[in-house]
């Protein structure tokens, strides 16, 4: 079931709601899609695409707290290269291929910690673990 945030400052240029309702991301792997996909693309300067679902972060926030955890020593040079990584390519590393197994254990060990800080900030419903547990019963 879809939960939306209600929020009060959406950071946009032009006429909007001052209190929109915002959708947050399933688990923090979406919001790092997400973010990865829009970082340096014009679609969603161009306002089609990513604005199709309002979410109640901007692209800054999830940047900002990937680079918390890297300054608090959370995670480290290799969890970001493997965020980057497949990030770009908008595809988790596969735990079944040999050669992306180790990345597999990075990304989940950084994207667990990120969630950790998105669902504070009310941009994710619940902990990727749960999520993937769920997919997985059923």
């Amino acid at each position: 079931m879809e939960k939306n945030v209600i929020i009060g400052n959406v950071r946009e240029s032009g006429p909007q709601a001052i209190d929109a309702i915002a959708t947050p991301f399933k688990d923090s792997e979406e919001a790092w899609f997400w973010y990865c996909r829009y970082e340096e693309r014009s679609v969603f300067r161009s306002g089609k695409g990513a604005r199709d679902v309002l979410r109640p972060c901007q692209l800054d926030d999830i940047y900002i707290c990937v680079a918390r955890l890297f300054i608090d020593k959370k995670i480290g040079r290799r969890h970001i290269k493997t965020l980057v990584k497949y990030g770009n390519l908008l595809v988790p590393p596969d735990p079944r291929i040999e050669a992306e197994a180790m990345d597999a254990l990075w990304w989940d060990d950084a994207l667990d910690k990120l969630h950790t800080i998105l669902a504070k900030k009310g941009v994710v419903e619940r902990a990727k673990r749960d999520f993937m547990r769920a997919a997985n019963d059923g």
